[in-house]
């Protein structure tokens, strides 16, 4: 060593050094018989080190990963769709009509299937909470007991990126501690009054999407970043397949669906491309064109379908012979279901009018193919008796 920092006692001979019986702390040096002498760090000359060899990851790295981009989407989308119907509800403007009472109810019977908060607006109290849904909107944000809540899932994110703590950058470090600071453990988060609510929404979000971002920027895109990344993108199919059922199956008075249609693409981030591509009002048809098949919408089912095609190819091969594993035979026939639907057929009407029976159908399906994935993929890598995740050569690009 070439220095340090050393104790000394007043007593010669003495180990036992302490502040109380008179020991101070000195910064020393090391002096060399050889003043011009080079001192490196280096155990070898730089052109004999060897690079790093790529380590496996360890199957609990892997999966806490996994569900850190589950988590990181279920927080994001349960935030937004929660801000999306807070704001309707707020609005000082609007007009107690027939079809924006209509409006509301749907949207908050709506939210909490979505959320998975029930009895929330589907209970035995559902008349009493939908004249009053501002207590019950702030149970589903605030109450981290409520399995569910957005503040549950948020510590349920916060657990999973601690466990997998050496993946996160700095600034990505900068951006979590923040998030902490307002939502963590030991902050109830109690504000009153709906501003409040949304002030902490938008600030939540925005603490989310940072997060996301500095992953793109940071993670290397090997074994670690797929899982995050698969488990992002089955998180926001499940989500959207979930919406669309419970907002968009069901045939309302036009202003009523356009209100609905409307505050799905709000709540799924994209209302103003939507403008942008149809520069037309909102309508069905193309509602489910932008938000099922359209490759170039990063929101779009499509765009999530193929990214998850094109993760399996990267994954370790986990097949018997030529057959495919039972992981990619789900998302080829996922993708098999989605290229031969049709938005025009998914928007006929039943007999009575009522209902978009092909598209109710249809959601159904996709959603039983894509909610099998995370347990097929748990079976086949995250098995913890085995001490790493298996490794191939293969990475995304």
């Amino acid at each position: 060593m070439a220095g340090g920092l050393c104790r000394t006692g007043s007593e010669s001979g003495s180990f036992i050094i302490s502040n109380q019986s008179g020991g101070i702390s000195k910064d020393t040096w090391i002096l060399s018989p050889e003043p011009d002498r080079t001192l490196t760090a280096l155990k070898v000359p730089p052109d004999r080190i060897a690079e790093t060899e790529e380590e496996m990851l360890p199957s609990h790295a892997a999966e806490n990963l996994f569900w850190v981009g589950r988590y990181t989407e279920r927080v994001l989308g349960n935030a937004r769709f929660l801000r999306t119907v807070m704001q309707f509800l707020a609005e000082g403007n609007k007009l107690n009509t027939e079809n924006n009472q209509h409006t509301e109810k749907s949207l908050l019977v709506a939210l909490t299937q979505y959320t998975y908060t029930y009895p929330g607006f589907t209970g035995p109290q559902s008349q009493a909470k939908f004249a009053n849904p501002w207590t019950e909107l702030k149970e589903v944000l605030l109450n981290e007991r409520r399995n569910g809540s957005l503040k549950f899932n948020f510590l349920q994110l916060q657990r999973v990126i601690h466990e997998v703590r050496e993946h996160w950058s700095t600034d990505t470090w900068r951006v979590l501690r923040t998030m902490e600071e307002e939502a963590g453990p030991g902050h109830p988060l109690s504000h009153q009054g709906h501003l409040r609510m949304l002030h902490t929404l938008d600030n939540l979000i925005t603490f989310i999407v940072a997060f996301i971002g500095l992953n793109r920027e940071s993670i290397s895109r090997e074994q670690g970043w797929i899982v995050l990344d698969i488990g992002r993108k089955i998180e926001q199919s499940l989500l959207l397949l979930s919406m669309l059922k419970t907002t968009l199956v069901v045939r309302n008075s036009d202003l009523v669906d356009y209100n609905l249609q409307q505050s799905v693409l709000m709540s799924q981030e994209s209302l103003v491309n939507y403008r942008y591509k149809y520069r037309r009002p909102i309508d069905l048809r193309l509602v489910l064109d932008f938000l099922l098949f359209d490759p170039n919408n990063p929101r779009s089912l499509t765009y999530q379908v193929d990214r998850l095609n094109a993760h399996r190819k990267n994954l370790p091969e986990a097949r018997t012979g030529h057959a495919l594993a039972e992981y990619e035979r789900i998302i080829v026939e996922a993708n098999a279901l989605l290229k031969s639907s049709d938005k025009d057929q998914l928007t006929t009407l039943t007999a009575d009018g009522n209902n978009y029976h092909l598209l109710d159908d249809f959601l159904s399906r996709m959603s039983l193919l894509l909610a099998t994935i995370p347990d097929v993929i748990s079976k086949t890598y995250f098995k913890h008796e085995v001490p790493h995740f298996p490794s191939n050569d293969v990475h995304l690009s």
